[in-house]
Order: structure tokens, then C-alpha cells, then sequence
């Protein structure tokens, strides 16, 4: 099991990391399977089974610079503010393009707004179901460097992240194409007007599921403000009707 995967491709890589987990193997002894010393992408779709010194360990003996893809879904107890998050941003601010930590229950508030000062070219953001996140996190990605290179982000799922704060942090990415924010409870039209408002002209896709709140007052309005939009997800969406789906299909006649 120490010899490592080769010159594979990342997706082909990230599955035999899932089928690890799926068989109770991942863990720190075939950590290095996935992590080798010449990897640039870590991508981990169920890193539930890890311990943070095991992610932290394998991390370290990259180069710095090295990497500029970090995925772990479903992270779980190998994310806390102790050491995670220190050495992606010694590591790797100048050269991190993708970054996801989901579900990263130990990751405070406070934790998750220092990870994100100091990464300079950032991409994509995904911070979901991270119940801890709130106002320092939100006011650290308004003001980071990589505010003005983001073009993907995903807070869904974090209950503590407030409709007023979302649209303070989509005013400030300007170059943003892909948001998600599903199961944001409070969520209304309101809040989903303004930032189509900002961001609508440019977005490609949008996560809005699992958003009760929400109304056909809001959601007819994509057709206009988000023009471009290729991809919707309104699932779970209970205070929509069949009408306003429709709406959003119906074609664009001429006009005489």
C-alpha cells in the first residue's frame, strides 16, 4: 500500500480516494497514496476518516507553492483552527486556486476567517455545511486579496450567515459567476432580488435549494437579471408554484 498512484489524472485519483473510504482503509497509513510528494491537486470527497496531524503530516513534505487545488469534503475532525489552516497559508497563499473544506465541525468562526486573509489568487471557495461560520468569516472574505479574483463560491448550508451578509460579501466579488448558498433558511426575496441586482448580469450558475422563504416575487425575475444563467437549482423551494417554474421557460416573444 505505500507505493502511490502515479501520473494519473485528479478525478481518476479522487475516486480511489472515495473507494478507500468506502472500504474503511483511508486513513494515515494510505494517506500517502493520495497525497504523494509530486502532487499539485489534493482532492478527498469523504476525508471523514482523517486525523488533522495525518493531513497536516503528508501536507507538509510538499514543496511550497506545489498546490493549487485543496478539496476535502465532508471533513469532519480533520479541520480545526489548531494546524490546518496555518499551513495552507504558509504553504500555499500565493498558489491556492481551489478550496473546499466542508464540513469541518471543529473549524470556529474565527478560524475560518483567518484561513481566508492571506490567500492571493483564489478561484473557488467551498465552505458548506460549516455550522460555525458567521460575521468574521464573512467580513475576512470581503476583505481578502481574493475577492477580486473569486469566481465561484459556496456557503450553503451555514445557518450562522445572514442574508444582509451575503449580500455584502456578493457586492464585493466582482468577477463571481457560481454561487451557492442552498439551505439558507432565511433566505427571502429581498435578498435574492439584491444580489441578482449586483451579480445577475454575470452569473453562469446558481444554488438557491432548500430556500423556503423564497417566492415566485423573486424567482420569476431570473429570466431578466440573470440572463446567462445555465444552471438553477430551486429544489426544495416549498414557496414557489408550478406557475413560477414554468415562468422561467416560457419563451420570449417579439414584440410587434
Amino acid at each position: 500500500m505505500a507505493a502511490g498512484l502515479g501520473d494519473v489524472p485528479s478525478d481518476v485519483r479522487a475516486k480511489f480516494a472515495l473507494a478507500l473510504c468506502d472500504r474503511g482503509l483511508l486513513g494515515g497509513a494510505t494517506l500517502g497514496i493520495i497525497i504523494e510528494p509530486s502532487a499539485s491537486e489534493i482532492v478527498i470527497p469523504n476525508a471523514a476518516p482523517l486525523d488533522e496531524a495525518d493531513v497536516v503530516a503528508r501536507l507538509s513534505d510538499l514543496a511550497d507553492g506545489a498546490v493549487d487545488t485543496v478539496a476535502l469534503r465532508n471533513a469532519g475532525r480533520c479541520v480545526s483552527d489548531a494546524e490546518l489552516p496555518g499551513l495552507l497559508r504558509r504553504k500555499f497563499k500565493k498558489s491556492l486556486r481551489h478550496l473546499a473544506l466542508d464540513g469541518c465541525y471543529r473549524l470556529s468562526d474565527a478560524g475560518s476567517a483567518a484561513l481566508l486573509g492571506d490567500f492571493e489568487c483564489l478561484e473557488s471557495l467551498s465552505l458548506r455545511y460549516n455550522h460555525r461560520l458567521g460575521p468574521k468569516t464573512c467580513a475576512a472574505l470581503r476583505a481578502a486579496p481574493s475577492a477580486s479574483t473569486l469566481r465561484s463560491l459556496s456557503l450553503s448550508h451555514c445557518p450562522l450567515v445572514t442574508p444582509t451578509e451575503l449580500q455584502a460579501i456578493v457586492g464585493t466579488l466582482p468577477k463571481l459567476e457560481e454561487l451557492e448558498i442552498a439551505g439558507s433558511e432565511a433566505l427571502g426575496d429581498d435578498c435574492l432580488t439584491a444580489l441578482l441586482e449586483a451579480r445577475g448580469a454575470q452569473l453562469l450558475a446558481l444554488d438557491v435549494s432548500q430556500c423556503a422563504a423564497l417566492t415566485g416575487a423573486s424567482v420569476r425575475r431570473l429570466r431578466d437579471l440573470a440572463p446567462g444563467l445555465r444552471r438553477l437549482r430551486l429544489n426544495a423551494c416549498y414557496g414557489l408554484e408550478d406557475a413560477d417554474v414554468r415562468h422561467l421557460f416560457q419563451e420570449v416573444r417579439p414584440q410587434p
